[in-house]
């Protein structure tokens, strides 16, 4: 796992290329090139909500993406106990997804704006119960999506993708109907978040 502080631009950069290739929405947006990541100790990581704790998040406003990697080798152990039998090297991968989803949807990054949107972990009291559940929801649908279309099971496998999102809280578990049934056009709730009180500007 990579050391706590390290910003390691080409593994995100490498995503970002193969987003573009299964995400089509998510090509000729340079906004998501600017993101940054990084790492941190457990002890830096913001509380977790919904009784779960962060293995990573996405930092609009910082323009990075931020991961637990001490948190992240840590809940394997405890998602055997669920039947979940994803390695710490998957739990990365995956999360990493999902946080890189956060951003996609982030209309400061892919609409060309000047203003930033307020980080998820500053914003959660001012969402209400149906902004959360639009907003995991979707982020794990578009999860769902890449890995189900990668095909490279030597990486994440898919299966397990779903294992790990029925395991976690409503507002994220609810992407698997999203993806299997629903299929919403999550641009729209881009585009939504785009007029959105929680847009600020960068000062």
């Amino acid at each position: 796992m990579p050391a706590d502080g390290i910003v390691h631009d080409t593994a995100l950069n490498d995503l970002i290329s193969s987003f573009a290739e299964i995400i089509p929405a998510s090509k000729n947006q340079e906004g998501l090139k600017q993101i940054r990541l990084r790492t941190v100790s457990s002890e830096n990581m913001p509380e977790g909500f919904f009784s779960m704790e962060y293995l990573g998040y996405y930092h609009s406003y910082n323009s990075e993406i931020v991961l637990c990697p001490e948190r992240i080798s840590e809940t394997p152990e405890v998602l055997q106990q669920h039947h979940c039998d994803l390695s710490s090297r998957e739990l990365y991968v995956i999360v990493l997804v999902h946080a890189l989803a956060h951003a996609l949807m982030d209309p400061t990054k892919t609409e060309g704006k000047s203003a930033h949107f307020q980080p998820l972990i500053t914003i959660m009291n001012g969402f209400t119960e149906r902004e959360e559940l639009m907003e995991e929801s979707l982020a794990n649908m578009i999860t769902l999506q890449y890995f189900d279309q990668l095909g490279k099971p030597e990486l994440v496998r898919y299966g397990e993708v779903r294992e790990w999102i029925d395991l976690q809280a409503l507002p994220y578990r609810f992407g698997l109907d999203q993806y299997d049934i629903l299929k919403p056009d999550w641009q729209a709730w881009r585009k939504a978040k785009g007029n959105s009180k929680f847009i600020i500007d960068k000062k």
